[in-house]
């Protein structure tokens, strides 16, 4: 018998296994400014390496907590692998974008990296987990 899911855990858990919500991890291979709070997703250049695909978030695992003004659910591990690589290419980012139906396309996540990551070998893999968290910051009742 499975656990039933409430509070904040209960509502991301939701939010991210609606099938109408799609949420996709993308790579980025430009220098983005380290103000994620002024990114925009125009701003991001996505790699192009080949083998290269964004991939689409599912199955993330909740983590079950007895706070329910807080809910956290990770990602299984997402893998970027390359094919014939010809020319080396950095990886500076990972932003993560949320479309559900016919609404635009918006930026979810953004995940600048301090030193950027290289991609220069035929079946290198670029692993990566996300990590969803909500927290609702209205105090309690008495």
């Amino acid at each position: 018998m499975g656990v039933t899911l409430t509070g904040q855990v209960g509502d991301l858990t939701a939010m991210l296994d609606d099938p109408l919500n799609i949420i996709i991890v993308h790579l980025a291979k430009n220098i983005i400014s380290n103000d994620v709070d002024a990114v925009l997703l125009a701003d991001f250049v996505e790699c192009n390496f080949p083998g290269y695909t964004p991939q689409r978030v599912l199955n993330c695992i909740p983590f079950v907590s007895d706070d329910p003004t807080y809910g956290q659910a990770i990602s299984p591990e997402i893998a970027f692998v390359a094919d014939a690589i010809v020319v080396p290419q950095l990886i500076t980012a990972v932003y993560v974008t949320f479309n559900r139906g016919s609404a635009a396309t918006a930026l979810m996540l953004v995940d600048i990296f301090a030193s950027p990551q290289s991609v220069s070998e035929n079946n290198q893999t670029f692993l990566y987990n996300l990590n969803f968290e909500l927290l609702d910051d209205e105090p309690l009742s008495d």
